[in-house]
């Protein structure tokens, strides 16, 4: 925490957000976040990487690595990130990736289409759509779980 202290007194107006993100959603979480997501994107680029190389066009491409990764991703964002093992949860996270996946491939469709190569585009599209994803799921699938740390939190 004193590293976020020291942080918040430095010039940099780009970070205020993240740090405001980082204070209202608890340090550990964020740290969670950060590393589980990059679990997951390492995952998920390396199927959706493969399978472009392998000469799948873009759009089968995330659709593929998209429903290979959900499971992943449900198990690791649930019980690392969110402290939730409810496989019941699973419908409402499928829902959420419905919604980024079509987002997904609208923005890749969209980026190829002025020129950007699509490897690139892809991960920037990812890194976009993974912090927009989290709180999504904070929101909408592990509320639940979200509330039960915040209490476990001021209670111990």
């Amino acid at each position: 925490m004193a590293i976020l202290l020291a942080l918040e007194h430095l010039d940099y107006a780009w970070l205020n957000p993240l740090l405001r993100i980082v204070r209202r959603h608890g340090f550990w979480q964020f740290v969670r976040f950060i590393a589980v997501g990059s679990l997951n994107f390492a995952f998920y680029y390396s199927i959706f990487a493969g399978l472009h190389l392998l000469g799948v066009a873009p759009t089968p491409s995330v659709l593929i690595a998209t429903v290979v990764a959900v499971l992943f991703n449900f198990c690791t964002t649930g019980q690392i990130v969110f402290r939730s093992r409810r496989a019941w949860l699973l419908p409402k996270f499928i829902a959420v990736y419905i919604v980024q996946t079509l987002l997904n491939v609208g923005s890749l469709r969209a980026l190829i289409a002025i020129g950007v190569p699509v490897l690139a585009a892809e991960a920037l599209v990812i890194g976009v759509l993974a912090v927009l994803t989290f709180f999504a799921l904070k929101r909408f699938v592990f509320s639940e779980a979200v509330h039960a740390e915040a209490a476990r939190a001021r209670s111990g």
